[in-house]
């Protein structure tokens, strides 16, 4: 980012914003540090003077910036949902359970090494035969398509036969 940019990103910012900002100096680069301070001197604020009010605004915008926010990464990375909820479900079984699903886990590691081996190999052949853009896009998309269906379908059974093994264990015999 150059420095008009920076500037004009500072004059946009209301009060409690360049607070905020002011209060973590150490984080910025030498040139954004620059015009925050010039900015606080336009405006006439001296970030060390600060009322007890602004000093909480100024904390609670902090805490608000750095709060992890998931929207944010599965807009990026669609597929990340899923795994997320993968792993809450793992977790939900274990506390169920006492014990990992450990085979489900083994396979979803298996299935995600083996899909990024094709996509790694697919991508390598593509380039080395020189296919356009659409025939790798075609490719990837037939490839997807069948390694999903078949991926859920398998991956669901095998829970389904953790499961099926676990209530079968706990099941009093007589």
């Amino acid at each position: 980012m150059n420095i008009p940019d920076i500037e004009t990103r500072h004059r946009a910012m209301d009060d409690g914003e360049l607070l905020a900002l002011a209060s973590q100096q150490d984080q910025l680069t030498t040139d954004a540090r620059t015009s925050l301070a010039q900015e606080l001197a336009r405006r006439r604020i001296n970030p060390n003077k600060l009322s007890d009010e602004l000093r909480e605004e100024v904390r609670t915008r902090n805490g608000r910036e750095r709060r992890w926010n998931p929207g944010a990464i599965y807009s990026f990375v669609p597929g990340s949902k899923v795994f997320v909820a993968r792993i809450k479900d793992w977790r939900t079984y274990k506390r169920q359970t006492g014990q990992y699903p450990i085979r489900s886990i083994g396979a979803y590691a298996f299935h995600v090494a083996i899909a990024l081996f094709i996509f790694v190999g697919l991508v390598w052949y593509a380039v080395g035969d020189h296919w356009s853009r659409w025939g790798l896009a075609g490719a990837f998309l037939l490839l997807a398509s069948v390694e999903g269906y078949f991926s859920d379908r398998l991956l669901g059974e095998m829970r389904l036969r953790e499961i099926a093994r676990y209530r079968s264990r706990r099941r009093p015999k007589g």
